[in-house]
């Protein structure tokens, strides 16, 4: 498919949303237990199911701007660049570790972010949950 003259750039893949969406279902997930597991605590349980209430709207959301961004790609209308990896972990003259030095370079961001780039490849990486997840995606598509 070729993108019409016209067409904008979309930064986020549809993988990338999908990943995102994966991420939201663990949080539906736990939540949802959070609330059947709050026994007689009636404040815990509707604090719980407020922040449930909240994480459904959100996988509205994100299934349905997946579907719109998917539709806008396969119509020509939005496309995406595809960029040569640049990890550097792996090369051996950017990476000291990779050379066996004991030479540790800081990091450019605060030590937050560096868990959450850690997170992000972790979960980018789990290439397992698509098809569940691409289940989950249609029903609740059909729920909504």
């Amino acid at each position: 498919m070729k993108p019409l003259p016209d067409a904008k750039i979309n930064t986020e893949s549809p993988a990338w949303a999908i990943d995102r969406l994966s991420i939201l279902a663990l949080k539906i997930y736990n939540m949802n237990k959070a609330v059947q597991q709050a026994g007689s605590d009636e404040a815990l349980r509707e604090k719980c199911a407020s922040k449930l209430r909240t994480l459904r709207e959100q996988e509205v959301d994100l299934t349905t701007a997946i579907n719109e961004l998917l539709e806008d790609i396969a119509a020509g209308r939005k496309y995406m660049k595809v960029y040569k990896q640049m990890k550097m972990y792996n090369d051996p003259e950017l990476n000291p570790h990779a050379q066996g030095s004991d030479l540790v370079v800081s990091p450019p961001y605060p030590p937050s972010a560096a868990r959450y780039f850690i997170i992000r490849l972790s979960a980018m990486g789990d290439v397992a949950m698509l098809i569940p997840l691409l289940y989950a995606v249609k029903t609740s598509q059909r729920a909504a």
